[in-house]
């Protein structure tokens, strides 16, 4: 008898350790459970805030790119200008060799009418 009681003491000790290891388990499981959901939340915070910052860095770089847009027809405008501007210098350089050269036409001509003029005198 002695036999089988000590089984079946074993046997109680035994039950015991098992569902005392599962809950120990199961305790383990919530905690790793809990650990990872804090790290995935984690995670997911330092991912929202990059996204954010390059959301943030991307709407500055069209803000620039935009600005940039509109200045350019500036400068095209503005170096058409300087065009047209070194064109009327041009011109206006020759206007006036134009008229220095009518000057010196006009003064011949009138020596020549005023030789005529004593001559037909």
């Amino acid at each position: 008898m002695s036999l089988k009681s000590n089984s079946k003491s074993n046997s109680k000790v035994q039950k015991p350790r098992t569902k005392t290891n599962s809950k120990s388990n199961n305790k383990l499981k919530s905690k790793h459970t809990t650990t990872s959901t804090h790290v995935s939340k984690s995670k997911s915070k330092t991912a929202k805030m990059k996204l954010d910052k390059l959301n943030a860095d991307i709407n500055e770089y069209n803000e620039v790119s935009q600005l940039l847009q509109e200045a350019k027809p500036v400068n095209e405008h503005d170096s058409d200008k300087l065009k047209s501007l070194k064109s009327i210098k041009e011109d206006y350089d020759k206007d006036e060799e134009m008229k220095k050269q009518n000057q010196v036409a006009n003064e011949e001509m009138k020596k020549q009418m005023q030789l005529l003029s004593d001559i037909g005198l």
